[in-house]
């Protein structure tokens, strides 16, 4: 339970830096590297959002009828798939279909974490560990500003984003194995 447990916060985690970290602590690079306006950049940032909002009725009715940790393993290969094709977009279409790719399988952590942690623990315990994890989740927000402003700076966006896409492959792959 605790593999599991620590397998799915570390997807979370993954998740939530995603979401956070495009455009917002990335915004001037985009611009510059894509030849992007400021609106096109901000509507990057949205699109993930709109995706993930508009998907939350098709992730709770795939985490019911296949279970929160295989759609939660689907969503984070999705997930995967668009955070290693987005740093290695050369061009503004193909950033934007890997941010909506990433997006799509982003909407699928939220629901599929409730519905295996109500599966893994008693209604007692339910809330202690559902606040543990969406606080492990939002620490991935947190890392998305200034540690991550501080390794883009070092290494650049793109290779700092590859080795995150790296890092999530890890964690997916154990919460794949946790998940079983």
């Amino acid at each position: 339970v605790a593999a599991a447990f620590a397998a799915m916060g570390s997807v979370y985690f993954f998740s939530y830096f995603l979401r956070s970290a495009i455009p917002g602590t990335i915004f001037d690079d985009l611009q510059v590297d894509l030849g992007l306006s400021a609106s096109a950049v901000a509507a990057m940032g949205s699109m993930f959002t709109w995706i993930y909002g508009g998907m939350q009725i098709v992730v709770g009715l795939l985490a019911a009828r296949y279970g929160g940790a295989r759609t939660l393993v689907w969503g984070g290969a999705v997930m995967l798939a668009g955070a290693t094709l987005f740093p290695l977009s050369r061009s503004a279409g193909l950033a934007f279909a890997s941010r909506a790719v990433t997006g799509l399988g982003a909407s699928f952590m939220y629901l599929c974490l409730i519905k295996e942690l109500d599966r893994l623990f008693d209604q007692r315990r339910f809330t202690l560990w559902l606040g543990i994890i969406l606080a492990v989740g939002y620490s991935g927000g947190v890392m998305a500003t200034l540690p991550f402003e501080r390794l883009a700076d070092a290494f650049g966006w793109r290779h700092t984003l590859l080795g995150v896409a790296f890092l999530l492959a890890v964690a997916l792959t154990v919460a794949g194995s946790a998940l079983r």
